[in-house]
């Protein structure tokens, strides 16, 4: 029994390791140069800083449970590039 489930894990093992090394993604739209993308007019990207708290998420899990939810915060700092570092902190 023992090496049966043994076999069991290394084959399923490979069989994952083949599935991750064959390109099976479908032709994907390509990702826009974030430079095409246009920015809001006047937008002020020093006041968009800052730490920003979730209060809504949406996500394709469903759950019966109430309650569940922890609630977390955002920090945006702007970069020297004009970028964003984000770190995401969950509050107990």
């Amino acid at each position: 029994m023992p090496r049966g489930l043994l076999w069991l894990g290394f084959s399923l093992l490979g069989a994952l390791l083949i599935q991750a090394q064959e390109d099976t993604t479908p032709d994907l739209l390509p990702d826009p140069s974030l430079d095409s993308i246009p920015l809001q007019p006047n937008f002020q990207a020093d006041q968009f800083q800052g730490k920003w708290y979730v209060v809504g998420l949406a996500g394709n899990v469903f759950s019966k449970e109430q309650g569940e939810y922890n609630m977390y915060s955002n920090n945006l700092e702007l970069k020297d590039d004009h970028s964003y570092n984000v770190t995401s902190i969950m509050l107990k």
